[in-house]
């Protein structure tokens, strides 16, 4: 049987993933916690104006966090280093991680 690389790389297995859904509030935090082989895929669940980065309160704000206006793919080792943000109450994000 042949080794098969796909366009994006070796072609990895993982064993387990976690997906959810996270209300993100004005205060910036970390919506979850655990270690990954992959990394996160977070996704905006509506318009209003979510910001990501790696800082919490005081670093991370409005204006030095990168705009989550589409699906991002961040390459990460542990979902408490991914800190989000939101512009009003009410906002949320869905994601998947592995």
């Amino acid at each position: 049987m042949a080794y098969s690389r796909s366009k994006f790389g070796d072609i990895t297995s993982q064993k387990s993933f976690q997906v959810g859904v996270y209300s993100v509030t004005t205060t910036a935090a970390t919506f979850a916690s655990g270690s990954l082989n992959s990394g996160v895929r977070l996704n905006p669940v509506g318009e209003d104006t979510i910001v990501v980065g790696t800082g919490g309160e005081g670093v991370l704000g409005m204006t030095n966090g990168y705009d989550l206006d589409s699906e991002v793919f961040i390459d990460i080792d542990d979902l408490n280093k991914v800190f989000v943000k939101a512009d009003s109450a009410g906002s949320t994000i869905s994601y998947i991680a592995s």
